[in-house]
């Protein structure tokens, strides 16, 4: 969605706002193999003008389904994450280092939402936080209670390691 923000980068006293509500899709993007957003992202939010310069806040809403990076279960999950940004027209009018610097006086809404979805996102995707994953014997899920499988077991390339150890004894 293209946002005409014509006249918000003025620094007159009247303060501007304009609302908006629209839904985009990201289907087209894959992590993993997989395709994690499963529905429509649902946007809403305000651009107020401030200084000569424009505060967006936005409010996304979709559903997210992708796999556990350590047992493999399917993760579903209703998200709903906010964010905030301040566009100005160049860098001298910037208080700090935290703004985005637009050329003209509209701005793609979609595309800038879809940044900030993406760079939220974990780096490892997790059923729950203490996940214990797969157990590297059988490929039972631990989360489901223990395997059976012999626990004190070495590695066999390790072997070599454990007759040093009783050498020395």
């Amino acid at each position: 969605m293209l946002l005409d923000l014509k006249g918000f980068f003025t620094n007159d006293a009247e303060k501007k706002e304009k609302r908006f509500s629209f839904s985009f899709s990201m289907a087209d993007v894959e992590i993993d193999g997989n395709v994690p957003f499963v529905s429509p992202i649902e946007a809403s939010g305000s651009a107020l003008s401030e200084n000569g310069a424009v505060r967006i806040k936005a409010t996304v809403s979709y559903d997210f389904k992708a796999q556990c990076n350590r047992c493999l279960s399917e993760i579903f999950e209703r998200k709903t994450e906010r964010y905030e940004h301040l566009l100005l027209l160049s860098e001298e009018d910037a208080p700090d280092d935290t703004y985005i610097r637009v050329t003209g006086e509209a701005i793609e809404l979609s595309e800038l939402l879809r940044e900030d979805i993406i760079l939220n996102l974990p780096t490892v995707l997790l059923c729950r936080e203490d996940c214990k994953g797969l157990c590297p014997k059988c490929g039972k899920n631990l989360n489901d209670g223990p395997c059976g499988c012999e626990e004190d077991s070495v590695d066999p390339r390790l072997e070599i390691l454990k007759t040093l150890i009783h050498q020395e004894e």
